[in-house]
């Protein structure tokens, strides 16, 4: 195997599983923000409230309710953005004459652009299932489904193999392209602030993934994220696409409600990418040796 597949074979795996240790640490908080976007103004108060009535209505194993698919699934969307990244530079990086570590913020960002762009068709997919999953209630004690797999053969079988798999899937695009055309350039520039901080490159490489999370959850980004909640969860033909999906939200529950959910997204976007980057940083140089 050469050089450029074994990079390439290195990138996939470990950021393979930086996503699946990450998502499985933070899934609770999650399912809260999933909860908060989806469900009507009052439903539930904050994301104490919401945890509170899950585990008294279903127990603590609704928290992670649809884990299974997402587990694997952002392992996968994880490990396609990883090597999609180090391949988008590496193209960006021949294309300009330059060495890879020589990219600008800019070229930087459009190798994060490029990483959304083709991570998009697995993430929609995992997404999917896990945002139905996450807000569907059980019926006299009995769950919904029994595990993702169900819910993706129920959803196939109701809606067809496209809206299936694919509903909301222009939400996730509008979503994916600019949130990782500013990640991966807030992660390479956290990185050599906090080296400056700290003597071990770990404890930089993990405050600079918990940086780079809770940026690219900030506003705008994050109303594009509850569009594509909505989309994802609610049943076929109850949106007429992303915009007209902003637009009932807008009028039925205000400017808000682009926001709900902001606080566990957040609370979870640290500590979720802060794993995801030093699980990732960790592989890359044990696998290197």
């Amino acid at each position: 195997m050469d050089k450029s597949n074994r990079q390439f074979l290195h990138e996939f795996v470990a950021g393979n599983v930086g996503g699946i240790l990450g998502i499985s640490v933070v899934y609770p908080l999650d399912t809260v923000k999933t909860r908060l976007q989806c469900f009507t103004a009052g439903q539930y108060k904050s994301t104490s409230d919401v945890l509170r009535n899950m585990i008294r209505q279903d127990g603590f194993k609704s928290l992670y309710r649809g884990l299974s698919a997402p587990t694997l699934g952002f392992g996968l969307t994880f490990a396609i953005s990883f090597s999609g990244y180090g391949q988008g530079c590496k193209l960006i990086a021949e294309y300009k004459g330059k060495n890879i570590n020589d990219l600008n913020v800019f070229e930087l960002g459009i190798a994060g652009a490029y990483t959304g762009l083709i991570q998009s068709p697995a993430r929609q997919i995992v997404e999917r299932f896990k945002s139905v999953m996450q807000i569907r209630e059980s019926v006299n004690g009995k769950k919904a489904y029994s595990w993702s797999g169900a819910c993706a053969l129920d959803l196939i079988k109701r809606e067809g193999l496209r809206n299936g798999l694919f509903q909301g899937f222009t939400s996730v695009l509008w979503r994916e392209i600019p949130q990782f055309a500013i990640y991966y350039p807030s992660y390479e520039l956290s990185k050599k602030y906090y080296s400056e901080y700290f003597s071990s490159d770990m404890v930089a490489q993990f405050f600079a993934g918990g940086t780079a999370g809770v940026i690219q959850w900030l506003p705008p980004i994050y109303s594009l994220d509850v569009i594509k909640s909505r989309m994802q969860a609610f049943p076929k033909g109850y949106y007429n696409g992303w915009l007209d999906c902003a637009q009932k939200l807008y009028r039925e529950e205000g400017i808000q409600v682009f926001y709900r959910g902001l606080t566990p997204a957040l609370l979870r976007a640290f500590p979720l990418h802060a794993i995801i980057f030093l699980s990732y940083e960790f592989l890359i140089s044990l696998m290197k040796k």
